[in-house]
């Protein structure tokens, strides 16, 4: 929400620079690999872009694993991120100016998903994520109206993390002579 104004999209988008080695070049060797484009901002709003919020949910998901010490003292917790996702189901009119923007917009997100040149910012109360990634988004109409359900998913992080391997608990014995 903006002011008290409406729940507000942001849509971010870049375009990366080609790969080109300036590491020797002073000035040039702290440039940014990327050039920002104009932010899009979309207001789900009724009265505004014919978008109704119906429902939104944020989660934050973490993973905790407990390793056991072969002394017998506290275990150790290891603690990984997981996920955090914010949905959002809305309804809009068929004639709603603001389905026919988000549908663009997921299209020009498809095309630049391996790329990375975009980014999505939500914000409403309680539920807010900045710089998320598309996860999912769908359109569906309902049946004998010309009413269409919404639903879009914003994830701040997704995939799995490496988790480096614990020390050996007992050594080898090693034999030899003895002095």
């Amino acid at each position: 929400m903006l002011n008290g104004v409406a729940p507000i999209l942001i849509f971010n988008f870049k375009k990366l620079l080609p790969q080109l080695d300036v590491s020797q070049i002073p000035l040039l060797s702290s440039v940014t690999d990327s050039i920002p484009l104009v932010p899009i901002p979309i207001y789900l709003d009724e009265k505004i872009t014919g978008i109704l919020i119906d429902e939104e949910n944020k989660n934050v998901d973490i993973e905790t694993k407990a390793q056991t010490l072969p002394d017998g003292s506290t275990p150790k917790a290891q603690q990984t991120g997981i996920n955090s996702t914010v949905t959002i189901n809305m309804t809009a009119s068929a004639n709603s100016i603001g389905v026919s923007i988000l549908s663009a917009l997921a299209d020009i997100i498809f095309e630049k998903v391996t790329s990375q040149e975009y980014s999505i910012s939500y914000l409403h109360k309680a539920v807010t994520i900045f710089g998320g990634l598309l996860e999912s988004f769908s359109i569906q109409q309902r049946a004998n109206t010309d009413l269409y359900s919404i639903s879009l998913q914003i994830s701040k992080a997704t995939g799995g993390s490496t988790v480096e391997k614990a020390a050996p608990q007992t050594l080898s014995r090693v034999t030899g002579p003895t002095p």
